[in-house]
């Protein structure tokens, strides 16, 4: 017989198994016994009908069961395992083992062969194998002993393998470049915010006026490098890199008006 009777109260989103106390079978009569989790002694109506239902899966499925909530608390699936992909994609070269541990969203030191051979049941350390296996054999069929950010921005495309583990990053495939972390682009909401930092922050302190071309204006830039110098010698600005900023941010809201100071 199988038994769930005794089995720790489940709410939903609550995993149905203890690593500490793996899956164990012994035959009792011919049948097998299997206890997933420590027991309890008084099972809920909504437990009992989830452990009725447990009842008519095969030990097959409830082996594959065992694997899939084990998953949801194995090392890899934590947290801190989450990759930083940010740093990530600013290394000009990914082994194979990272770039399909990045796949996942995963830190490479979470996911990858060595740490992942302690659960061979497991559907995620199956998943990453094929796919480990699938981009060795796409980089071999390139050339390649490992991925620049672009050519693994490529592999998750011509693969069609799910990015929403690198979406939920902020991480938007196909604008990865080989140094995407180094692009003079910059997101147009971020642009937006800069440009007016800057205008209102040389218009307040140095009476900047946006579109005149007046003595005052033209000592902006030194003024405001002499500024950046001063509180930190790392915040150093050319004073040709700063008028540049400036020149950019007028026509970044044109004259409509906007770059108007009002209280």
């Amino acid at each position: 017989m199988v038994n769930f009777n005794e089995i720790e109260d489940v709410d939903e989103g609550t995993t149905l198994v203890d690593e500490r106390s793996p899956q164990s079978e012994q035959e009792e009569g011919g049948e097998v016994l299997l206890t997933i989790l420590p027991v309890s002694p008084s099972p809920t109506p909504k437990m009992q009908l989830y452990f009725e239902s447990l009842k008519s899966l095969t030990l097959s499925d409830l082996r594959d069961l065992y694997e899939i909530e084990s998953d949801k608390i194995r090392p890899f699936a934590q947290e801190v395992g989450a990759a930083d992909l940010a740093v990530w994609l600013k290394k000009p070269f990914l082994s194979l083992e990272e770039a399909v541990a990045l796949s996942f969203g995963r830190e490479p030191s979470a996911a990858n062969i060595k740490s992942l051979d302690l659960y061979k049941d497991s559907p995620f350390v199956k998943e990453f194998r094929s796919r480990l296996d699938s981009l060795d054999r796409y980089a071999k069929s390139k050339a390649l002993s490992g991925l620049k950010p672009s050519q693994f921005s490529t592999w998750l495309k011509e693969m069609k393998i799910d990015n929403s583990a690198l979406a939920s990053h902020g991480v938007e495939i196909g604008r990865m470049g080989d140094n995407a972390s180094a692009s003079p682009e910059m997101h147009h909401h971020t642009l937006d915010c800069y440009y007016k930092v800057l205008i209102a922050f040389c218009a307040t302190n140095f009476g900047y006026e946006p579109f005149t071309d007046s003595t005052n204006n033209r000592s902006i830039a030194a003024k405001v490098g002499k500024c950046l110098s001063s509180y930190n010698r790392d915040f150093a600005i050319s004073e040709k890199t700063l008028k540049k900023h400036l020149r950019d941010a007028e026509a970044h809201f044109g004259r409509d008006g906007v770059l108007k100071r009002k209280s």
